[in-house]
């Protein structure tokens, strides 16, 4: 059911002093909260979007939308994303365009006087679409099965064959 064994909340109390761990330890606790319910009351897949728009040569379009994958992430595509598709090796092949969460951490905050203090400051959630030959894992959200007959066919929707 969960990949944690307990939870534990941060409890403050007069005097406490808060510590870089204590804000990343809270922070874990409310993600994983909100991925354990992700995960037992809604669906692994795409919620809203997330359409898959052949394009010319081999490029497609995937516009904005939100998908629920597997480990209860809410993975969030702001815009449109054009992706060149990559021949495999040897055809015919199917192909597997995927949406996964890639966490990037930012906003650098360098002390001079003491390098231990320093560190980044946001972690941004970044909607990532890749191509895989393999069906996608549980942290991946399935966008399109592209089947490949030869470097110079068209990729087309499911509407178009």
């Amino acid at each position: 059911m969960s990949n944690q064994s307990e939870y534990k909340r941060l409890n403050f109390f007069p005097g406490f002093f808060t510590t870089a761990d204590d804000w990343n330890d809270g922070e874990t606790y409310h993600l994983e909260k909100r991925k354990l319910h992700n995960r037992l009351l809604h669906s692994p897949g795409i919620m809203e979007g997330l359409k898959v728009v052949p394009k010319e040569d081999l490029t497609v379009v995937v516009e904005p939308g939100a998908a629920l994958d597997g480990e209860g992430n809410l993975v969030v595509l702001s815009h449109d994303e054009s992706f060149p598709v990559e021949l495999p090796d040897s055809l015919p092949a199917e192909v597997y365009l995927i949406l996964e969460l890639v966490d990037k951490k930012t906003h650098w905050d360098e002390n001079l006087q003491d390098p231990d203090y320093s560190g980044f400051r946001r972690v941004a959630e970044v909607a990532t679409v890749i191509q895989q030959n393999d069906e996608p894992s549980e942290g991946q959200i399935a966008l399109a099965r592209i089947h490949l007959e030869t470097a110079d066919s068209p990729i087309v929707g499911p509407d178009q064959s």
